[in-house]
Order: C-alpha cells, then sequence, then structure tokens
C-alpha cells in the first residue's frame, strides 16, 4: 500500500463496492488497493468512519483527496432513486454546517444531512420541515468532512439515491450480498424482511454499477482538475 495517496476511494457498506474490492476486504475498516486505485472502507456511521481515520493516521498515510461515495436517502420530492446527487455542504448531528472544499464547490451541489441510523419516511417528513435546505441523507459525510478538515485533506462526496423520501425500508440487517449468510433463525422469524430486504440489494447492486461507471469517468476529470487546484 503506497504512503502517498493522490485519490482515496471511501464507502461504508460492502455493498457499495465494486465486487473485485468487496472479496478482497477482510474486516472494518479496511484499506484495499484494486487496479491502480486505493479504495477505503469505514463501516457504517460516524463511530467508524472515525475508526477509519484513525487507521489512516497509524499507518500514516498521506492522502490528497477523499472521494465519499455510496448511497444516500431522499428528503426531497425533486430526487428519486437511481439519481446520482454531489452533496456541496453537509449538516451534523447536533445541526453544525459544514462546506465542502473548493473542488466540489465547482460541481453542482446539494445540501445534505447526516443522521444516526436508518431512516423511515415517517422522520424523513419530520427532518425536511427541521431542515429545509437539506434534500439527501446519510450516516457519514459530516464526519468525513470534519476529519477531512483537520487533515488538510479536500473531500468530495458523490451519492447515488437509493430511497425515495416516501419510501418504507427494509431493516438495515437484511441489506447485503449473500443472503446465504443470514442466520436461518433470522430468516424464519422475518421472512417478509428477508424477502423485502433481498429485493431492495437487488436493487442496490443496479444503482451501485451506475454510479461506479458514473465515477470511473469522473475520475479522469477528476484528476485533471486537482492537478490544477
Amino acid at each position: 500500500m503506497p504512503a502517498d495517496i493522490p485519490m482515496l476511494w471511501v464507502g461504508a457498506h460492502p455493498i457499495e463496492f465494486p465486487p473485485s474490492v468487496r472479496k478482497r476486504i477482510t474486516k472494518i475498516p479496511a484499506l484495499v488497493q484494486d487496479k491502480g486505485m486505493v479504495w477505503g472502507m469505514t463501516g457504517v456511521g460516524k463511530r467508524n468512519v472515525l475508526r477509519f481515520y484513525r487507521l489512516l493516521d497509524e499507518q500514516h498515510m498521506r492522502v490528497k483527496h477523499v472521494v465519499v461515495m455510496g448511497f444516500a436517502g431522499s428528503i426531497d420530492k425533486r430526487f428519486s432513486p437511481g439519481e446520482i446527487v454531489a452533496i456541496g455542504a453537509v449538516i451534523d448531528c447536533a445541526g453544525k454546517k459544514g462546506f465542502l472544499g473548493e473542488y466540489q464547490k465547482k460541481q453542482s451541489s446539494v445540501v445534505g444531512l447526516e443522521v444516526s441510523h436508518w431512516t423511515q419516511k415517517e422522520e424523513k417528513k419530520y427532518l425536511k420541515e427541521e431542515f429545509p435546505e437539506v434534500s439527501v441523507i446519510d450516516m457519514e459525510t459530516a464526519t468525513h468532512v470534519e476529519e477531512c478538515k483537520k487533515r488538510g485533506i479536500e473531500v468530495s462526496v458523490y451519492r447515488i439515491i437509493s430511497d425515495g423520501c416516501e419510501e418504507k425500508l427494509p431493516p438495515l440487517s437484511y441489506i447485503g450480498e449473500d443472503f446465504t449468510k443470514l442466520p436461518w433463525k433470522r430468516l424464519c422469524e422475518h421472512p417478509l424482511h428477508f424477502l423485502w430486504g433481498m429485493f431492495f440489494s437487488m436493487r442496490l447492486w443496479g444503482y451501485r454499477k451506475k454510479l461506479i461507471q458514473w465515477l470511473h469517468r469522473w475520475r479522469i476529470k477528476a484528476y485533471d482538475i486537482l492537478e490544477n487546484t
């Protein structure tokens, strides 16, 4: 693993990564080099993101730019599942607003909100009323922005909408790639959750492919811009 990393691609959940990267992740947090790119998996939520940046510090990694990718929920009727958004500003769980760096300002972007848990449609409605400027929610972006700012790292955030503002979600524990790993006891107790989670995951597989393809095209432009910032 190189100590100097011009661009680090970071996600939270295994389902957000290309298959060639995902199969090499054995623990969380993780750093993986694959096909000339360096990928990092944090795990879901603020606490896991903090662990990931401690790992970078412990391994003396010098990162120039972090690209946060993955899924986000919409709380704005303008954004539907399958749409890719750039997040230009984010509000954390305490209501503090942070702005991304100069590169992100060059993009057409939305305001995001970091939440602490898997958020259902009833709560999304409340959040939109409480934070009318916010369009999307996720569980890590604000922490990434804060930790990158501390270290002088440029950060960009691109997410694909996984669920609409009025959509009910299956339990997070039933979202994944390999459903043979679900304990039979849980499967038998909640067969509808199992089917619901499987069909929702199939949707996410398609969205992941779309996002990764888009990011590969974006990557070429990004390197040219980063060389001049």
